[in-house]
């Protein structure tokens, strides 16, 4: 991919982007399908999805709004910037939904003597929406099971349109931008660590309208729309070193880790407010306290955090504590 001048204020830095490719979306959604074997018909409805990821120019910005939370650098110097950016198109059996992906990060390694240094934002919105055509071809040779199978469609494509989440992203037409209604990001990500200086700064936020409009429209059978931003943050466009050895054309690092945690913390939040589970909200333990930036930042057992969130949602406890940390939303 090609590299790109920075936009920032005056910092020494090289941009680079990582290009993505539709087979490492395939594969990704392959080991979430193995590590947590959702019920049949969810997993039919995940393995029917046709996938393709389109790199994007890094020239413009997906997220333009968000100029004024970009967290400032302590040591912008000799800083090496990448840039994973992108649509990802998802067709499901009924709708075809398009989301424009990013994730950059700063690394300054060379100054710094922790690899868990740096800057990450990261975003995911949903771009458009629309129902998926099918071939006609000659009707009238259609044979009996081919008749009843396009009247089932025409009668269920019909009652998705009135769904009123699915409808909220039809509105979106190619435009992909906010409306009154609806907000279309699904997730919006920021971590700056910096151990010399103590700073761990965390912002996250998960729109549960946003991800259950995408349940609705392409994964209907899955049992809620968390299931829907675990799927998401599984993909390469938030490159955590968890599955390093399955990535290797792309850069990965620990703070995208990071991210992915406080992303799913907040989605389980509210998920259980939505359910009324004010105890299991007590119970519930993302990570372990920790005064060092170090061990917040990359030093996290990932499976052992998605395990417990499977277990909270189950109504299992297991002896944990309370949460360390309060939800950090962004403000609109």
């Amino acid at each position: 991919c090609p590299r790109h001048p920075p936009k920032d204020r005056g910092a020494i830095m090289s941009t680079e982007q990582d290009c993505l490719t539709t087979d490492l979306f395939y594969a990704a959604l392959t080991r979430y399908i193995d590590e947590n074997k959702p019920d049949p018909i969810a997993r039919r409805q995940l393995e029917a999805w046709k996938l393709e990821w389109k790199n994007e120019d890094t020239a413009s910005s997906f997220d333009n709004d968000d100029e004024d939370d970009i967290i400032p650098s302590t040591n912008p110097a000799e800083q090496q910037q990448h840039i994973i950016r992108g649509t990802l198109q998802i067709e499901g059996e009924y709708v075809i939904v398009k989301l424009k992906m990013e994730c950059t990060w700063n690394s300054n390694s060379s100054t710094s003597s922790s690899p868990n240094d740096g800057i990450l934002t990261y975003s995911c919105r949903v771009a458009s929406a629309k129902f998926r055509e099918t071939t006609t071809g000659n009707t009238s040779n259609d044979n009996k099971d081919a008749k009843t199978d396009r009247k089932i469609r025409s009668k269920m494509i019909a009652r998705l349109k009135q769904d009123s989440y699915i409808s909220k992203l039809l509105d979106l037409g190619s435009s992909g931008t906010r409306t009154d209604k609806f907000d279309p990001r699904l997730a919006k990500a920021k971590i700056h660590v910096h151990e010399a200086d103590h700073i761990l700064e965390e912002r996250a936020d998960v729109s549960e309208t946003a991800a259950e409009a995408i349940r609705r429209s392409v994964w209907s059978s899955a049992e809620s729309s968390l299931d829907v931003v675990e799927v998401m943050l599984a993909f390469p466009s938030l490159p955590g070193t968890s599955h390093k050895s399955d990535i290797t054309t792309i850069t990965t690092t620990p703070l995208a880790n990071r991210a992915k945690l406080r992303l799913l913390e907040d989605a389980m939040l509210d998920e259980c407010e939505k359910e009324g589970e004010g105890e299991l909200i007590e119970d519930l333990k993302i990570s372990s306290s920790s005064s060092n930036p170090a061990t917040a930042a990359g030093d996290i057992d990932e499976s052992a955090v998605t395990g417990d969130l499977k277990k909270d949602r189950k109504g299992g406890k297991g002896g944990r504590g309370k949460v360390g940390r309060k939800k950090a939303k962004f403000q609109s």
